[in-house]
């Protein structure tokens, strides 16, 4: 999760990398040509030769390739950006009557008649936990315990292609929501929730931080197990 301010601090400081690296290659690229011109020609006699007009040429054509490059890029970066005005009044948040003090950075702005607020520093006001899933562009709440609290256990039966949809770096909310529940939890002091199969094998997904998915594997009936991530 970003800040529009954060946000617009960020993009700024990509363009203005884009466009020093821009003109830093083509600040060096008429250096090494000038140097070339006084080294060749410093007779009275002025002679350009062919290579020398090829080189000038190549100079002349990357200085506009880079350019063009560099103009795309922006528009590119323009197209998919819309500017806003907003308010940025001072707000102030109580929870039951407990007032909770943020940040100047996370204070929340007004547009449009509506007011806009930090949602995972709003959420932690109320106990949960905030994931930003930044590949689906997906939010994710959940309580404190929520990985350790699930009274629900695995009621249907699911065979192995029902996880074909598993990758490493998922957040387990989104897999909860294709397969439900699991049966159990087997980890200690680690979440790693273990699915039953009806042919009797076993899969486990394996979450190291407690947030994403990082190894998935299947304990078959004779004990052996393969790793499916």
């Amino acid at each position: 999760m970003i800040s529009a301010k954060k946000l617009a601090v960020k993009i700024l400081m990509k363009t203005s990398y884009l466009t020093s690296l821009t003109w830093l290659i083509n600040y060096v690229r008429f250096h090494i040509f000038t140097y070339i011109i006084k080294t060749r020609y410093n007779s009275k006699k002025y002679i350009i030769r062919d290579g020398d007009v090829m080189k000038l040429k190549y100079f002349i054509s990357g200085f506009i390739v880079s350019t063009v490059v560099f103009l795309i890029y922006i528009s590119i970066l323009a197209s998919n950006m819309t500017q806003i005005e907003v308010s940025f009044r001072p707000l102030r948040y109580f929870v039951d009557g407990v007032e909770k003090v943020l940040d100047d950075e996370d204070k929340g702005f007004i547009y449009n008649d509506r007011t806009y607020v930090p949602v995972r520093k709003v959420a932690e006001m109320f106990g949960k936990k905030v994931l930003w899933d930044d590949k689906t562009s997906t939010i994710y709440f959940r309580s404190n315990d929520w990985l350790y609290g699930l009274r629900e256990k695995q009621s249907r039966n699911l065979q192995r292609k029902d996880f074909d949809f598993l990758e490493k770096g998922m957040f387990y909310d989104e897999i909860y929501s294709k397969v439900g529940p699991p049966a159990e939890d087997a980890g200690s002091g680690i979440f790693i929730p273990v699915y039953n199969l009806e042919d009797g094998s076993r899969i486990y997904l394996s979450f190291p931080n407690n947030k994403t998915l990082y190894k998935v594997y299947i304990q078959y009936n004779d004990g052996t197990t393969e790793d499916i991530i």
